[in-house]
């Protein structure tokens, strides 16, 4: 399917100090200019860029060869690589760590995680550095103030919105959300409808302690017995007793007596022996 396409290019990496070659690959779109941004292979090439980027030397970039296909691109690749030659084998002054072709398109599952691991510290490292911050925040503030870059992305958008799979998960996520709209709506209309504000407040007044718990606005923190009444903060305790009687004081005060109230007198509570 490569072959078809026939916007395949070779590019070179020049070293503007010398203007002696420093690199050779193959790509389209904007391939030759991507090595400038940070990259997670971290190979010799990179390394060397980015020392002259630190430098601030900027390479020049320079396509040799362009409207190829895909196994001409390669073809080509191989051939600039073999006649200027490697660094490594000692035969030249390129960085290129391959004979060219293929490249680096399948690396190893172990050198994926090594790649990872580096490309992770060395992110960490970057993103504490203010210089680096604020050139990124520079170039983020250029990209989005260019008028092509928001036609371009406002195009992807709506060509990500066509396909079928998407349309499948928004149509769903949307019936979800109309769902809980509805049952939302509803549950507000039965209060409405079943209860007005007197009857509300009167459920609060007269509302029972739940199974289990013998009195009501009370509960455990530690040590100590909490009690609370309708938003307000009573304190804290010693006993359980104290706490009931600090709610029924509570009722009498904001509610004139008009409420449920804890039966503190003739009841004997279980007391916690453990040791504190």
């Amino acid at each position: 399917m490569t072959n078809f396409y026939t916007d395949y290019y070779v590019y070179a990496y020049i070293d503007p100090r010398n203007n002696i070659p420093f690199y050779i690959g193959r790509g389209r779109g904007k391939r030759d200019t991507s090595h400038l941004f940070p990259s997670k292979w971290l190979t010799f090439f990179h390394n060397k860029l980015q020392k002259l980027l630190k430098e601030k030397v900027t390479p020049t970039i320079r396509r040799l060869l362009n409207n190829l296909t895909y196994q001409e691109s390669c073809d080509w690749e191989c051939f600039f690589i073999a006649a200027l030659g490697r660094r490594d084998l000692k035969m030249g002054p390129l960085c290129n760590g391959t004979d060219g072709g293929e490249g680096r398109t399948s690396p190893s599952p172990k050198e994926q995680l090594s790649m990872k691991k580096r490309y992770s510290e060395r992110m960490l490292k970057l993103w504490k550095d203010s210089k680096f911050i604020k050139r990124q925040k520079e170039l983020k503030s250029i990209r989005w103030a260019d008028p092509e870059f928001q036609k371009k992305l406002h195009e992807g958008i709506q060509k990500y919105r066509t396909r079928p799979e998407i349309k499948e998960r928004d149509s769903k996520r949307m019936s979800k959300m109309n769902k809980s709209k509805t049952s939302k709506k509803r549950s507000s209309k039965t209060l409405k409808t079943l209860h007005t504000l007197s009857e509300f407040k009167r459920c609060l007044r007269y509302s029972r302690p739940s199974k289990g718990k013998q009195f009501i606005g009370v509960g455990k923190h530690g040590n100590k017995w909490r009690a609370r009444h309708s938003g307000h903060w009573l304190g804290c305790f010693k006993t359980e007793l104290e706490a009931a009687s600090a709610y029924n004081d509570a009722v009498d005060k904001f509610w004139g007596g008009d409420g449920w109230k804890n039966r503190v007198d003739n009841i004997s509570i279980k007391v916690d022996r453990r040791k504190t």
